[in-house]
């Protein structure tokens, strides 16, 4: 019988096809006298390609010195919100004060046009350790007066911010007085926890105004030299609980003549007392039989000494002094007298000094910062070789225009490369403003938080900070001490 050859080319096909087809499930690579042979997949047009793994994108790590340390969760059992502050020492009566305070101050909620914007507090950062020297202090306020020495700008003048924290810390830590207060002043007309009138032949020098007699100028920024019959008063008003009076005054000076200085207490007692001469810091220190809520001092003599100020006190506890230095940026810290500022912080007892500088560098540094982060990286090396036990703090430059202006985020990361290269504590405000473009959502809140010039606080917003700031600060205390 004759084959059937017609049938060969399919079946041969079909062969190859078969083995062809069984080699594409065969994965295999070989190379043959340099040449690279690999299989075929005839397959390959009817499979789903297998997408191309995808590796996530490594995340930018954030700076490790600005991580946080410890979480500030405002629903936790340990936050100030929660009525729930738990302190390794006695605190409840803190705890239901500053809770009141900021539930009266919705401190967690702004409402701007009808919307609600919830804040996000910030912890404080850097190294926190260095505030140990503060945190130790706050141990002792029922035996010691611990002071905080708190420099700023116009933000700050008229004891703004400064009179909120300082009644928050004093509910917390005792203390019961303004504090150290300029013998002239600026802001006579908006300060509202004490009420200061004075002669007007007052000569004087700062670090931030100009001082052309030379003065020698001590940590709070200001010398004041009187003329003949010079006078200055001081009276409280009844704004703030822990302002109303006052059973101790301090003067403050240097350089004095051989002479008396007269005081008048509640416009009816008074009181003659000697100075002291020489180039140290003197305090003379007058203590009350019972509280007054005003006094007159008057000097008779021209130069009887170079004054720096008065304190108003009531018994140990914390105090928190205002330096407000309209106009300044921060960088002429490094014109005080550095004997006189060793002398403060020994006589004073200054544990912490905070800084909150900012707008002012924006004009002068016109969008170059590394002048402005060198002499500032000064001043704070400067004053922590002359203050080995004091902690320091740097709040960060807020938010200004009705949309961020460009250089204020320059400005942030320019200081937080001094808060990093001088190893101190920073608390991001810009931040806790909300961020970008947060300052519109201040100015435009119901009720308003800032002025309409998109720069300054007013009276609720400077409230609103001293409670946030407050709280932060009592976190990393009950967090770390």
């Amino acid at each position: 019988m004759k084959k059937n050859v017609d049938d060969y080319p399919l079946y041969l096909t079909a062969t190859v096809f078969l083995f062809v087809a069984i080699l594409s499930f065969i994965p295999f690579q070989f190379d043959l006298s340099g040449f690279k042979i690999k299989n075929v997949d005839i397959f390959s047009d009817f499979k789903e390609n297998p997408k191309p793994e995808i590796k996530p994108e490594k995340p930018i790590e954030e700076d490790d010195f600005f991580k946080p340390k410890y979480d500030l969760n405002p629903n936790s059992n340990d936050s100030i919100d929660g009525l729930q502050l738990k302190e390794k020492i006695k605190a409840s009566i803190f705890n239901l004060f500053l809770a009141k305070n900021l539930s009266d101050a919705n401190n967690d909620t702004i409402f701007v046009k009808g919307n609600k914007v919830v804040l996000k507090n910030q912890p404080i950062v850097g190294n926190v350790q260095q505030l140990k020297f503060f945190f130790d202090g706050l141990n002792k306020t029922k035996s010691e007066v611990v002071r905080i020495a708190h420099f700023g700008d116009s933000m700050i003048e008229g004891d703004l911010v400064t009179a909120d924290f300082r009644e928050l810390l004093q509910n917390r830590f005792g203390g019961n007085g303004v504090g150290l207060l300029p013998i002239t002043t600026q802001d006579v007309n908006f300060r509202q926890s004490t009420k200061i009138s004075f002669s007007s032949d007052w000569k004087v020098g700062t670090v931030y105004s100009g001082n052309p007699n030379r003065f020698p100028i001590g940590f709070n920024g200001e010398t004041f030299v009187p003329k003949a019959g010079s006078w200055v008063e001081y009276s409280t008003p009844h704004l703030y609980k822990y302002l109303k009076n006052f059973s101790t005054v301090k003067l403050l000076y240097t350089n004095a003549k051989p002479s008396n200085v007269n005081f008048v207490f509640n416009g009816n007692e008074k009181r003659s007392e000697k100075l002291i001469p020489g180039k140290s810091l003197n305090i003379l220190t007058i203590n009350l039989t019972k509280p007054a809520n005003s006094v007159r001092i008057e000097f008779p003599l021209e130069d009887q000494a170079q004054v720096f100020g008065v304190s108003l006190e009531n018994g140990n506890g914390i105090y928190v002094d205002n330096f407000a230095m309209r106009g300044n940026s921060g960088v002429d810290l490094n014109k005080f007298d550095e004997d006189l500022v060793k002398e403060f912080s020994s006589k004073m007892n200054y544990k912490l000094v905070i800084f909150e500088f900012g707008l002012n560098a924006l004009g002068a540094a016109r969008g170059d910062f590394t002048n402005y982060e060198k002499s500032m990286i000064n001043v704070i090396e400067n004053l922590k070789k002359i203050l080995p036990n004091t902690s320091f703090l740097m709040i960060s430059v807020q938010d200004k225009g009705m949309k961020t202006d460009p250089l204020v985020k320059e400005l942030l990361d320019a200081q937080k490369n001094i808060a990093k290269a001088t190893n101190i504590a920073f608390w991001n405000f810009f931040e806790v403003m909300g961020g970008e473009n947060s300052m519109s959502n201040w100015v435009d809140a119901n009720p308003p938080l800032a002025a309409k010039d998109y720069i300054h606080f007013n009276e609720r917003g400077a409230k609103k900070l001293a409670s946030l700031l407050a709280e932060s600060l009592i976190q990393a205390y009950t967090k770390l001490k």
